[in-house]
C-alpha cells in the first residue's frame, strides 16, 4: 500500500487549523492510545494544543532541534510505559526523526500506524526511510523502509507562520537534497526526475516564498509549491542517499548550533564549485564514469537555466548570498576536529574521492578560514 497524502489549502477562514484538527481527531479516535511527538512550540497553535489535551493521546515534547540518542530513548520508554499503539509527528525534521526512531524500535510489532504532519518545507522526512540523531555530538543514522509514515497531512498554514530564517534554511535543506541526489553514485532516472522537479520548483518560487509582502495569491501558490519541492527532494534522497555535503555538514551543525539546512548549503555551494573546477583531476568512483558525472553536473546547469558550469557555480553563489546566512568563524583546531568527524562510509555515495587534504581545503573555503586555491 502506498503513502496516503492529504492536502489542506490556505483559506482565510481556516487559519485556526480547524480542518487539520478535524482530521487528526478522527484518526486518533480509531486508535487505542496515540503518542504525539511535537516540539514545545506547538503552544503557538491553540487549536492543536486543545485537541491534544482532549484526546486519548500521550505527548512527547522533551527533545532538542537536533535530537540526541538519550532523548529518543526517553521517548521510546514513554511509548512503552504508556502502552501506545500508534504515532503522530507534528513538526519539522526533528519531530519526524524522534518518531521514526520510536517506530524503528517497535519494528518487532506488526503494525504501529504512523501519521506525519510536516510544519516546515525542507527536510522531506515524510518521504524518507532515514532518521538522524546525535550521541556525544556525533551523528547516528537509522534506515528502514518501514519508518516511512503511511499517511501525511500537508497544511499550508504552517508555512505562513514560519520565521524567515526557518523558511530559508528548511528550503535550503530541500535544495541540497535535490543537488546531492543528482550527483550521488546511487542516483537513477527516477531520483533525477524528483531532483529536477524539486530544484526547478524552488528556483521558480523562492522569491515569493521568502517575500513577506507578496500578495496572498502568490504566497498561497508558493507555500503549496515548497511543500511539493520538499517532498520531491525527499523522494530523491530516499533513493540516491546523501553525499559529501551532508557528511561534512553534520559536525558544523553540532559545533556551531546551526540549523541543518544552513550547514548543508554552506558545504554544497563550495563542493559544487570544487567538483566543477577540478573534475579532470579528481578520481571518479561512480561506475558510470567521469563523463557521465560531467553530464549530470551539466544537467544541474540546465535546471539553473545557465549555459555553462561556471555560470551554474556563480548562480549557486548568488542564491547563497541572497539568503544572507551567517558563516561562522573557525579556528585551525576546529578545522582538524571537523575533518576527523567525517565518516568515510558516508562519503561512499559521492562521485569523487575526497581526501583529508581535500577536506582541509574545503572546510577552510566553506568557513572562510583564509583565501586559498583549490
Amino acid at each position: 500500500m502506498g503513502q496516503k497524502i492529504i492536502k489542506i489549502k490556505t483559506e482565510e477562514k481556516e487559519s485556526d487549523y480547524s480542518k487539520l484538527c478535524e482530521i487528526l481527531e478522527k484518526w486518533i479516535s480509531t486508535k487505542s492510545k496515540v503518542m504525539i511527538v511535537t516540539l514545545r512550540s506547538i503552544k503557538r497553535y491553540p487549536k492543536i494544543l486543545q485537541l491534544m489535551e482532549k484526546t486519548k493521546s500521550v505527548h512527547f515534547t522533551d527533545f532538542t532541534p537536533n535530537p540526541t540518542y538519550e532523548e529518543v530513548m526517553k521517548a521510546y520508554e514513554q511509548f512503552k510505559k504508556e502502552k501506545c499503539d500508534s504515532l503522530i509527528a507534528i513538526g519539522g525534521g526533528s519531530a519526524m526523526d524522534v518518531a521514526k526512531c520510536i517506530k524503528f524500535y517497535n519494528l518487532d510489532k506488526e503494525n504501529v500506524p504512523f501519521l506525519a504532519v510536516p510544519t516546515t518545507a525542507g527536510t522531506g522526512s515524510e518521504a524518507t526511510k532515514f532518521a538522524v540523531i546525535y550521541k556525544d555530538g556525533n551523528k547516528l543514522s537509522i534506515e528502514d523502509e518501514r519508518c516511512i509514515p503511511k499517511e501525511v497531512i500537508f497544511d499550508y498554514h504552517f508555512l505562513e507562520n514560519l520565521p524567515i530564517y526557518q523558511k530559508k534554511v528548511t528550503m535550503m535543506d530541500a535544495f541540497c537534497h535535490a543537488l546531492e541526489s543528482f550527483w550521488s553514485v546511487n542516483g537513477n532516472q527516477e531520483s533525477h526526475c524528483y531532483s529536477h522537479d524539486a530544484l526547478e520548483t524552488i528556483l521558480e518560487y523562492m522569491d515569493d516564498y521568502l517575500n513577506e509582502n507578496a500578495d496572498l495569491k502568490k504566497k498561497e501558490i508558493a507555500y503549496k509549491k515548497m511543500f511539493e519541492a520538499s517532498y520531491f527532494a525527499g523522494k530523491a534522497i530516499n533513493i540516491a542517499k546523501t553525499t559529501a555535503g551532508h557528511a561534512m555538514c553534520y559536525k558544523i551543525t553540532s559545533m556551531y548550533g546551526l540549523a541543518h539546512g544552513h550547514a548543508t548549503i554552506l558545504c554544497n555551494r563550495i563542493i559544487f564549485r570544487w567538483m566543477v573546477e577540478n573534475i579532470d583531476d579528481l578520481e571518479c568512483i561512480d561506475k558510470r564514469g567521469k563523463e557521465y558525472t560531467k553530464d549530470i553536473l551539466k544537467e544541474i546547469a540546465n535546471v539553473f537555466k545557465v549555459d555553462t558550469l561556471e555560470e551554474a557555480c556563480n548562480k549557486l553563489d548568488m542564491i547563497f548570498d541572497k539568503l544572507d546566512l551567517e558563516i561562522p568563524e573557525v579556528t585551525e583546531e576546529q578545522i582538524e576536529e571537523l575533518i576527523s568527524s567525517v565518516n568515510a562510509d558516508r562519503m561512499k555515495n559521492h562521485p569523487f574521492i575526497v581526501t583529508d587534504k581535500n577536506l582541509d581545503i574545503l572546510y577552510k573555503k566553506i568557513l572562510n578560514y583564509d583565501i586559498i586555491s583549490y
